[in-house]
Protein backbone atom coordinates (compact mmCIF):
# COMPACT_ATOMS: atom_id res chain seq x y z
CA UNK A 1 0.00 0.00 0.00
CA UNK A 2 1.44 4.02 -1.11
CA UNK A 3 2.16 5.95 1.98
CA UNK A 4 -0.56 7.88 2.41
CA UNK A 5 1.48 11.67 2.79
CA UNK A 6 3.11 10.40 -0.85
CA UNK A 7 -0.67 9.55 -2.20
CA UNK A 8 -1.63 13.20 -1.08
CA UNK A 9 1.46 14.25 -3.25
CA UNK A 10 0.85 12.47 -5.99
CA UNK A 11 -2.68 13.64 -6.36
CA UNK A 12 -1.94 17.14 -5.57
CA UNK A 13 0.73 16.97 -8.17
CA UNK A 14 -1.81 15.07 -10.90
CA UNK A 15 -3.80 18.16 -10.59
CA UNK A 16 -1.22 20.91 -10.77
CA UNK A 17 -0.21 19.25 -14.04
CA UNK A 18 -4.15 19.08 -15.00
CA UNK A 19 -4.42 22.65 -14.86
CA UNK A 20 -1.31 23.74 -16.44
CA UNK A 21 -2.19 23.76 -20.14
CA UNK A 22 -5.36 25.12 -19.64
CA UNK A 23 -3.47 28.11 -18.01
CA UNK A 24 -1.90 28.52 -20.80
CA UNK A 25 -4.48 28.45 -22.63
CA UNK A 26 -6.61 31.22 -20.80
CA UNK A 27 -3.68 33.14 -20.77
CA UNK A 28 -4.18 35.36 -23.72
CA UNK A 29 -3.76 39.11 -23.52
CA UNK A 30 -3.75 40.82 -27.40
CA UNK A 31 -4.41 43.94 -26.94
CA UNK A 32 -3.63 45.40 -30.26
CA UNK A 33 -5.18 43.62 -32.03
CA UNK A 34 -7.57 41.85 -29.70
CA UNK A 35 -9.05 37.98 -30.84
CA UNK A 36 -11.99 38.41 -27.74
CA UNK A 37 -14.91 40.37 -26.68
CA UNK A 38 -14.16 42.03 -23.63
CA UNK A 39 -16.37 40.05 -21.61
CA UNK A 40 -14.65 36.74 -22.49
CA UNK A 41 -11.07 38.51 -21.46
CA UNK A 42 -13.06 39.25 -18.12
CA UNK A 43 -13.75 35.37 -18.11
CA UNK A 44 -10.48 34.08 -19.10
CA UNK A 45 -8.34 36.56 -16.63
CA UNK A 46 -10.88 35.47 -13.64
CA UNK A 47 -9.94 31.49 -14.66
CA UNK A 48 -6.51 32.32 -14.89
CA UNK A 49 -6.34 34.45 -11.49
CA UNK A 50 -8.42 31.08 -10.22
CA UNK A 51 -6.01 28.61 -11.58
CA UNK A 52 -2.99 30.16 -9.92
CA UNK A 53 -4.93 30.35 -6.83
CA UNK A 54 -5.68 26.84 -7.18
CA UNK A 55 -1.64 25.75 -7.94
CA UNK A 56 -0.87 27.73 -4.82
CA UNK A 57 -3.22 25.49 -2.49
CA UNK A 58 -1.40 22.71 -4.07
CA UNK A 59 1.72 23.70 -3.79
CA UNK A 60 0.89 24.35 -0.29
CA UNK A 61 -0.01 21.57 0.47
CA UNK A 62 3.41 19.27 1.16
CA UNK A 63 3.01 21.36 4.71
CA UNK A 64 -0.11 20.22 5.66
CA UNK A 65 -0.64 16.30 5.16
CA UNK A 66 0.78 15.64 8.78
CA UNK A 67 0.36 11.91 10.42
CA UNK A 68 -3.33 11.77 11.26
CA UNK A 69 -5.72 9.53 8.42
CA UNK A 70 -8.37 11.65 9.46
CA UNK A 71 -6.84 14.67 8.26
CA UNK A 72 -5.16 12.98 4.90
CA UNK A 73 -8.27 11.26 4.19
CA UNK A 74 -10.12 15.01 4.72
CA UNK A 75 -7.58 16.52 2.00
CA UNK A 76 -8.12 14.22 -0.52
CA UNK A 77 -11.42 14.34 -0.35
CA UNK A 78 -10.78 18.08 -1.00
CA UNK A 79 -8.54 17.36 -3.71
CA UNK A 80 -11.36 15.32 -5.58
CA UNK A 81 -13.91 17.60 -5.02
CA UNK A 82 -11.64 20.29 -6.48
CA UNK A 83 -10.77 17.76 -9.39
CA UNK A 84 -14.24 16.94 -9.93
CA UNK A 85 -15.47 20.64 -10.34
CA UNK A 86 -12.17 21.57 -12.30
CA UNK A 87 -13.72 19.45 -14.75
CA UNK A 88 -16.84 20.51 -14.79
CA UNK A 89 -15.44 24.30 -15.95
CA UNK A 90 -13.50 22.36 -18.24
CA UNK A 91 -15.95 21.61 -20.58
CA UNK A 92 -16.81 25.22 -21.01
CA UNK A 93 -13.57 26.61 -21.38
CA UNK A 94 -12.84 25.30 -24.63
CA UNK A 95 -15.82 25.79 -26.33
CA UNK A 96 -15.71 29.69 -24.92
CA UNK A 97 -11.66 29.47 -26.65
CA UNK A 98 -13.57 28.66 -29.81
CA UNK A 99 -15.60 31.68 -29.70
CA UNK A 100 -13.08 34.11 -31.10
CA UNK A 101 -13.37 37.05 -32.95
CA UNK A 102 -13.53 34.98 -36.19
CA UNK A 103 -16.07 32.44 -34.60
CA UNK A 104 -18.66 34.78 -33.15
CA UNK A 105 -21.06 37.60 -34.72
CA UNK A 106 -18.78 39.86 -33.22
CA UNK A 107 -20.43 43.36 -34.39
CA UNK A 108 -24.38 41.88 -33.20
CA UNK A 109 -23.07 41.13 -30.03
CA UNK A 110 -21.64 44.33 -29.14
CA UNK A 111 -24.70 46.06 -30.25
CA UNK A 112 -26.60 43.76 -28.20
CA UNK A 113 -24.24 44.29 -25.21
CA UNK A 114 -24.87 48.06 -25.93
CA UNK A 115 -28.42 47.67 -25.95
CA UNK A 116 -28.35 45.60 -22.58
CA UNK A 117 -26.37 48.27 -20.65
CA UNK A 118 -29.42 51.08 -21.48
CA UNK A 119 -31.78 48.73 -19.04
CA UNK A 120 -31.87 50.25 -15.77
CA UNK A 121 -29.20 48.27 -13.74
CA UNK A 122 -27.57 46.58 -16.46
CA UNK A 123 -24.48 49.14 -17.02
CA UNK A 124 -22.20 46.53 -15.73
CA UNK A 125 -23.73 43.50 -17.69
CA UNK A 126 -21.48 41.63 -20.13
CA UNK A 127 -21.94 38.64 -22.51
CA UNK A 128 -19.19 36.16 -23.01
CA UNK A 129 -20.67 33.97 -25.66
CA UNK A 130 -19.42 29.96 -26.31
CA UNK A 131 -20.20 27.50 -28.85
CA UNK A 132 -22.51 24.66 -28.66
CA UNK A 133 -22.68 21.70 -30.43
CA UNK A 134 -26.66 21.36 -30.78
CA UNK A 135 -27.96 23.42 -33.08
CA UNK A 136 -29.60 25.52 -29.64
CA UNK A 137 -29.42 28.86 -28.37
CA UNK A 138 -28.70 28.67 -24.08
CA UNK A 139 -27.94 30.60 -21.00
CA UNK A 140 -25.67 28.53 -18.42
CA UNK A 141 -27.85 28.31 -15.13
CA UNK A 142 -25.98 29.90 -12.51
CA UNK A 143 -24.85 26.57 -10.53
CA UNK A 144 -23.13 24.90 -13.78
CA UNK A 145 -20.45 27.81 -13.80
CA UNK A 146 -20.92 30.64 -11.35
CA UNK A 147 -21.52 28.08 -8.26
CA UNK A 148 -18.70 25.61 -9.33
CA UNK A 149 -16.25 28.49 -9.38
CA UNK A 150 -16.93 29.62 -6.27
CA UNK A 151 -17.03 26.23 -5.09
CA UNK A 152 -13.20 26.17 -6.17
CA UNK A 153 -13.03 30.18 -4.94
CA UNK A 154 -14.00 29.13 -1.57
CA UNK A 155 -11.30 26.50 -1.09
CA UNK A 156 -8.31 28.01 -3.05
CA UNK A 157 -8.98 31.56 -1.01
CA UNK A 158 -9.90 32.79 -4.61
CA UNK A 159 -12.24 35.50 -5.98
CA UNK A 160 -15.81 35.01 -6.63
CA UNK A 161 -16.81 34.28 -10.36
CA UNK A 162 -17.71 38.46 -11.44
CA UNK A 163 -21.32 38.39 -10.51
CA UNK A 164 -22.08 40.96 -13.88
CA UNK A 165 -20.70 38.33 -16.45
CA UNK A 166 -23.09 35.90 -18.25
CA UNK A 167 -22.36 33.04 -20.82
CA UNK A 168 -24.17 32.18 -23.31
CA UNK A 169 -24.17 29.61 -26.26
CA UNK A 170 -24.56 29.53 -29.76
CA UNK A 171 -24.43 27.05 -32.56
CA UNK A 172 -20.81 26.58 -33.64
CA UNK A 173 -22.51 26.48 -37.03
CA UNK A 174 -23.61 30.47 -36.41
CA UNK A 175 -20.50 31.94 -36.43
CA UNK A 176 -20.59 34.64 -39.25
CA UNK A 177 -24.84 34.70 -39.20
CA UNK A 178 -26.53 37.52 -38.35
CA UNK A 179 -30.55 36.02 -38.66
CA UNK A 180 -30.78 33.26 -36.23
CA UNK A 181 -28.67 35.17 -33.54
CA UNK A 182 -31.17 37.43 -33.38
CA UNK A 183 -32.12 34.95 -30.82
CA UNK A 184 -29.25 35.93 -28.22
CA UNK A 185 -31.32 38.63 -26.71
CA UNK A 186 -33.27 36.01 -25.15
CA UNK A 187 -30.54 34.32 -23.71
CA UNK A 188 -29.27 37.56 -22.16
CA UNK A 189 -32.64 38.22 -20.95
CA UNK A 190 -32.58 34.95 -19.05
CA UNK A 191 -29.43 36.08 -17.25
CA UNK A 192 -31.05 39.54 -16.43
CA UNK A 193 -34.11 37.92 -14.98
CA UNK A 194 -32.10 35.88 -12.31
CA UNK A 195 -30.00 38.73 -11.05
CA UNK A 196 -32.91 41.28 -10.96
CA UNK A 197 -36.45 40.29 -11.74
CA UNK A 198 -36.99 37.15 -10.38
CA UNK A 199 -38.42 38.16 -7.26
CA UNK A 200 -40.84 40.81 -8.35
CA UNK A 201 -41.95 38.54 -11.17
CA UNK A 202 -42.21 35.26 -8.87
CA UNK A 203 -44.57 37.13 -6.17
CA UNK A 204 -46.65 38.32 -8.87
CA UNK A 205 -47.17 34.72 -9.62
CA UNK A 206 -47.87 33.98 -6.44
CA UNK A 207 -50.36 36.53 -5.97
CA UNK A 208 -52.31 35.04 -8.98
CA UNK A 209 -52.12 31.66 -7.87
CA UNK A 210 -53.61 32.68 -4.57
CA UNK A 211 -56.30 34.20 -6.02
CA UNK A 212 -56.77 30.98 -8.28
CA UNK A 213 -56.57 28.82 -5.51
CA UNK A 214 -57.71 30.74 -2.50
CA UNK A 215 -57.87 27.65 0.40
CA UNK A 216 -55.12 26.26 -0.39
CA UNK A 217 -53.59 26.50 3.01
CA UNK A 218 -56.58 24.15 4.14
CA UNK A 219 -55.45 21.33 1.48
CA UNK A 220 -54.23 18.27 1.99
CA UNK A 221 -50.16 17.43 2.13
CA UNK A 222 -51.18 15.47 -1.85
CA UNK A 223 -52.58 18.78 -2.63
CA UNK A 224 -49.83 21.52 -1.93
CA UNK A 225 -47.32 18.81 -3.42
CA UNK A 226 -49.38 19.40 -6.82
CA UNK A 227 -49.80 22.80 -5.92
CA UNK A 228 -46.39 23.20 -5.51
CA UNK A 229 -45.39 21.73 -9.60
CA UNK A 230 -48.22 24.00 -11.01
CA UNK A 231 -46.21 26.45 -9.49
CA UNK A 232 -42.93 25.81 -10.30
CA UNK A 233 -44.56 25.57 -14.48
CA UNK A 234 -45.96 28.36 -14.00
CA UNK A 235 -43.05 30.14 -12.98
CA UNK A 236 -40.98 28.26 -15.78
CA UNK A 237 -43.35 29.87 -18.36
CA UNK A 238 -43.46 33.33 -17.22
CA UNK A 239 -39.49 33.52 -17.80
CA UNK A 240 -39.48 32.44 -21.08
CA UNK A 241 -42.36 34.94 -21.47
CA UNK A 242 -40.42 37.81 -19.76
CA UNK A 243 -37.01 36.61 -22.10
CA UNK A 244 -39.27 36.89 -25.27
CA UNK A 245 -40.93 40.37 -24.42
CA UNK A 246 -37.60 41.78 -23.06
CA UNK A 247 -35.80 40.17 -26.57
CA UNK A 248 -38.54 42.13 -28.27
CA UNK A 249 -37.66 45.73 -26.29
CA UNK A 250 -33.73 45.26 -27.04
CA UNK A 251 -34.36 44.79 -30.94
CA UNK A 252 -37.68 44.61 -31.87
CA UNK A 253 -39.83 42.26 -34.36
CA UNK A 254 -36.64 40.47 -35.65
CA UNK A 255 -36.67 38.00 -32.56
CA UNK A 256 -39.96 36.95 -33.02
CA UNK A 257 -38.69 36.38 -37.20
CA UNK A 258 -35.79 34.95 -35.70
CA UNK A 259 -38.18 32.59 -33.32
CA UNK A 260 -40.16 31.59 -36.12
CA UNK A 261 -37.75 30.75 -38.30
CA UNK A 262 -35.80 28.61 -35.86
CA UNK A 263 -39.15 26.57 -34.85
CA UNK A 264 -40.03 25.88 -38.08
CA UNK A 265 -43.28 28.06 -37.10
CA UNK A 266 -44.84 28.55 -40.27
CA UNK A 267 -46.75 25.33 -40.26
CA UNK A 268 -48.87 26.98 -37.46
CA UNK A 269 -50.78 28.15 -40.24
CA UNK A 270 -50.87 25.94 -42.77
CA UNK A 271 -54.44 23.99 -42.02
CA UNK A 272 -53.61 21.22 -44.24
CA UNK A 273 -50.96 19.94 -41.76
CA UNK A 274 -50.95 18.08 -38.96
CA UNK A 275 -47.46 18.72 -37.59
CA UNK A 276 -47.95 21.96 -35.54
CA UNK A 277 -49.50 19.84 -32.60
CA UNK A 278 -46.65 20.56 -30.85
CA UNK A 279 -46.77 24.39 -31.29
CA UNK A 280 -50.27 24.29 -29.30
CA UNK A 281 -48.73 22.00 -26.07
CA UNK A 282 -47.52 24.03 -23.03
CA UNK A 283 -44.61 21.70 -22.00
CA UNK A 284 -42.29 20.85 -19.13
CA UNK A 285 -40.43 23.97 -19.16
CA UNK A 286 -41.49 25.81 -22.31
CA UNK A 287 -44.73 27.77 -22.88
CA UNK A 288 -46.78 26.83 -26.37
CA UNK A 289 -45.30 28.23 -29.29
CA UNK A 290 -48.83 29.74 -30.23
CA UNK A 291 -49.16 31.56 -27.05
CA UNK A 292 -45.15 32.74 -27.40
CA UNK A 293 -46.23 34.58 -30.55
CA UNK A 294 -49.94 35.86 -29.18
CA UNK A 295 -47.87 37.63 -26.42
CA UNK A 296 -45.67 38.72 -28.81
CA UNK A 297 -48.24 40.82 -31.10
CA UNK A 298 -49.58 42.11 -27.83
CA UNK A 299 -46.34 43.24 -27.11
CA UNK A 300 -45.07 45.06 -30.16
CA UNK A 301 -48.51 46.40 -30.79
CA UNK A 302 -47.90 47.92 -27.33
CA UNK A 303 -44.37 49.40 -28.28
CA UNK A 304 -46.07 50.50 -31.08
CA UNK A 305 -43.96 48.14 -33.76
CA UNK A 306 -47.11 46.56 -34.97
CA UNK A 307 -48.42 49.13 -36.65
CA UNK A 308 -45.10 49.46 -38.76
CA UNK A 309 -44.62 45.93 -39.37
CA UNK A 310 -48.52 45.26 -39.97
CA UNK A 311 -48.43 45.05 -43.80
CA UNK A 312 -45.37 43.58 -44.07
CA UNK A 313 -45.77 41.08 -47.32
CA UNK A 314 -44.41 38.59 -45.05
CA UNK A 315 -45.49 34.77 -43.11
CA UNK A 316 -43.87 35.66 -40.47
CA UNK A 317 -46.31 38.94 -39.70
CA UNK A 318 -49.05 36.81 -40.66
CA UNK A 319 -47.76 33.96 -38.28
CA UNK A 320 -48.16 36.60 -35.52
CA UNK A 321 -52.05 37.79 -36.49
CA UNK A 322 -52.90 34.35 -37.00
CA UNK A 323 -51.94 33.11 -33.34
CA UNK A 324 -54.22 35.99 -31.66
CA UNK A 325 -56.88 33.95 -33.26
CA UNK A 326 -55.69 30.58 -32.37
CA UNK A 327 -54.25 30.99 -28.68
CA UNK A 328 -57.57 29.73 -26.90
CA UNK A 329 -56.62 26.11 -28.88
CA UNK A 330 -53.50 25.47 -26.32
CA UNK A 331 -53.34 22.46 -24.50
CA UNK A 332 -51.25 21.14 -22.26
CA UNK A 333 -48.15 18.68 -22.96
CA UNK A 334 -48.86 14.65 -22.24
CA UNK A 335 -45.98 14.71 -20.67
CA UNK A 336 -47.42 17.06 -17.60
CA UNK A 337 -48.06 13.67 -15.06
CA UNK A 338 -51.64 13.57 -14.93
CA UNK A 339 -52.53 14.85 -11.54
CA UNK A 340 -50.73 18.18 -11.98
CA UNK A 341 -52.38 18.53 -15.41
CA UNK A 342 -55.59 17.54 -14.13
CA UNK A 343 -55.50 21.02 -11.38
CA UNK A 344 -53.94 23.10 -12.98
CA UNK A 345 -55.53 25.96 -13.88
CA UNK A 346 -54.24 27.81 -17.96
CA UNK A 347 -55.64 30.84 -16.66
CA UNK A 348 -52.96 31.49 -14.25
CA UNK A 349 -50.72 31.67 -16.69
CA UNK A 350 -52.84 33.94 -18.70
CA UNK A 351 -53.26 36.65 -15.82
CA UNK A 352 -49.69 35.96 -15.37
CA UNK A 353 -49.05 37.35 -18.44
CA UNK A 354 -51.13 40.17 -18.67
CA UNK A 355 -49.17 41.42 -15.21
CA UNK A 356 -46.14 41.29 -17.04
CA UNK A 357 -46.75 42.78 -20.27
CA UNK A 358 -47.41 45.91 -17.98
CA UNK A 359 -44.23 45.55 -15.75
CA UNK A 360 -41.85 44.51 -19.01
CA UNK A 361 -42.61 47.57 -20.86
CA UNK A 362 -42.55 49.83 -17.54
CA UNK A 363 -39.29 48.55 -16.87
CA UNK A 364 -37.07 47.58 -19.95
CA UNK A 365 -37.07 50.46 -22.00
CA UNK A 366 -37.45 50.62 -26.04
CA UNK A 367 -36.82 52.97 -29.02
CA UNK A 368 -39.80 54.77 -30.44
CA UNK A 369 -37.41 56.48 -32.48
CA UNK A 370 -35.86 53.70 -34.12
CA UNK A 371 -39.60 52.38 -35.01
CA UNK A 372 -40.09 56.14 -36.78
CA UNK A 373 -36.46 55.72 -38.59
CA UNK A 374 -36.80 52.21 -39.93
CA UNK A 375 -40.98 53.83 -41.17
CA UNK A 376 -38.64 56.58 -42.52
CA UNK A 377 -35.21 54.85 -44.05
CA UNK A 378 -36.39 51.48 -44.99
CA UNK A 379 -36.94 52.39 -48.87
CA UNK A 380 -33.37 53.45 -48.97
CA UNK A 381 -31.70 50.98 -47.25
CA UNK A 382 -33.73 48.27 -49.13
CA UNK A 383 -32.33 49.69 -52.54
CA UNK A 384 -29.28 49.70 -50.70
CA UNK A 385 -29.18 45.97 -49.92
CA UNK A 386 -30.71 45.38 -53.60
CA UNK A 387 -27.59 46.57 -54.81
CA UNK A 388 -24.85 44.83 -52.77
CA UNK A 389 -24.61 48.02 -51.11
CA UNK A 390 -23.21 48.11 -47.16
CA UNK A 391 -26.39 50.75 -45.97
CA UNK A 392 -23.79 52.20 -43.07
CA UNK A 393 -24.70 55.64 -44.44
CA UNK A 394 -27.56 56.37 -46.36
CA UNK A 395 -27.98 59.56 -48.47
CA UNK A 396 -31.66 60.58 -48.13
CA UNK A 397 -33.29 64.00 -48.74
CA UNK A 398 -32.32 65.60 -45.88
CA UNK A 399 -28.54 64.32 -46.68
CA UNK A 400 -26.55 61.84 -45.08
CA UNK A 401 -27.83 59.42 -42.39
CA UNK A 402 -26.51 56.25 -39.61
CA UNK A 403 -29.15 53.63 -39.58
CA UNK A 404 -29.21 52.54 -36.06
CA UNK A 405 -28.44 48.98 -34.86
CA UNK A 406 -32.37 48.58 -34.44
CA UNK A 407 -33.51 50.01 -37.43
CA UNK A 408 -30.48 47.81 -39.67
CA UNK A 409 -31.20 44.77 -37.79
CA UNK A 410 -35.59 44.94 -38.73
CA UNK A 411 -34.54 46.38 -41.91
CA UNK A 412 -32.36 43.20 -43.20
CA UNK A 413 -35.33 40.64 -41.80
CA UNK A 414 -38.15 42.73 -44.08
CA UNK A 415 -35.84 42.83 -46.65
CA UNK A 416 -35.25 39.00 -46.61
CA UNK A 417 -38.92 38.34 -45.88
CA UNK A 418 -40.42 40.86 -48.44
CA UNK A 419 -38.01 41.80 -51.14
CA UNK A 420 -35.18 39.71 -51.48
CA UNK A 421 -36.22 39.10 -55.18
CA UNK A 422 -35.37 42.42 -56.16
CA UNK A 423 -31.90 41.32 -55.39
CA UNK A 424 -32.42 38.09 -56.71
CA UNK A 425 -33.29 40.09 -60.29
CA UNK A 426 -30.39 41.92 -60.52
CA UNK A 427 -28.29 39.14 -60.71
CA UNK A 428 -26.95 38.61 -63.92
CA UNK A 429 -26.70 35.20 -64.45
CA UNK A 430 -29.82 32.74 -64.68
CA UNK A 431 -29.68 30.89 -61.25
CA UNK A 432 -28.52 27.17 -61.72
CA UNK A 433 -30.42 26.22 -58.40
CA UNK A 434 -32.82 28.81 -57.05
CA UNK A 435 -32.28 27.52 -53.49
CA UNK A 436 -28.65 27.12 -53.48
CA UNK A 437 -28.54 30.58 -54.83
CA UNK A 438 -30.79 32.20 -52.24
CA UNK A 439 -29.19 30.83 -49.59
CA UNK A 440 -25.63 32.23 -50.88
CA UNK A 441 -27.09 35.32 -51.34
CA UNK A 442 -28.95 35.67 -47.82
CA UNK A 443 -25.77 34.83 -46.79
CA UNK A 444 -24.04 37.50 -48.49
CA UNK A 445 -27.20 39.73 -46.97
CA UNK A 446 -26.01 38.67 -43.64
CA UNK A 447 -22.34 39.49 -43.82
CA UNK A 448 -23.54 43.07 -45.25
CA UNK A 449 -25.66 43.90 -42.47
CA UNK A 450 -23.19 42.90 -39.93
CA UNK A 451 -20.73 45.10 -41.77
CA UNK A 452 -23.25 48.32 -41.00
CA UNK A 453 -24.02 47.55 -37.45
CA UNK A 454 -19.84 47.19 -37.06
CA UNK A 455 -19.83 50.70 -38.86
CA UNK A 456 -22.39 52.42 -37.14
CA UNK A 457 -20.40 52.24 -33.78
CA UNK A 458 -17.69 54.21 -35.42
CA UNK A 459 -19.37 56.22 -37.26
CA UNK A 460 -21.69 57.59 -34.18
CA UNK A 461 -18.26 57.67 -32.03
CA UNK A 462 -16.65 59.80 -34.61
CA UNK A 463 -19.66 61.94 -35.01
CA UNK A 464 -19.66 62.08 -31.18
CA UNK A 465 -16.29 63.19 -31.23
CA UNK A 466 -17.23 66.49 -33.43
Amino acid sequence: MSNPETLILKEAADLHRFLQPIAKMCAIARTDHPYYRDASYILFTYLSGLINKTREYLEDLPQRPGKSPVIQHSIRQKLKLLRDSWGLLHRYIKPCLDADTLHIPIPLLDVLNDRLKLIPECEAFECAVFQLTAANYAMLPYYEVNSVANGIARRVNGEDFPRSLSLVGIPYSQSSGFFLNCLIPHEMAHFVYQEIMVTEVTNAVDSILNTHYPNAQDASDEFLETLSQIRGLINLWVEEIFCDLFAIALIGPAFSFAFAEMTSASLIIDTLSGNAKQSFEFGQSHPADVARFYLHKRHLDALGWWNQIKDWRSNSVDLLDHCCLVFGKTTLSNKIPPDVASQLKLQCFWDACDWLLGYVKRTVPASDKDIKHLADHYDVISKYLERAIVPSTIITESGPVYPTPVVLINSAFRFVLQDFDNLLKRVDMEPMNPVRERSWYTERLELWVLKALEDYRLLSASQEAK
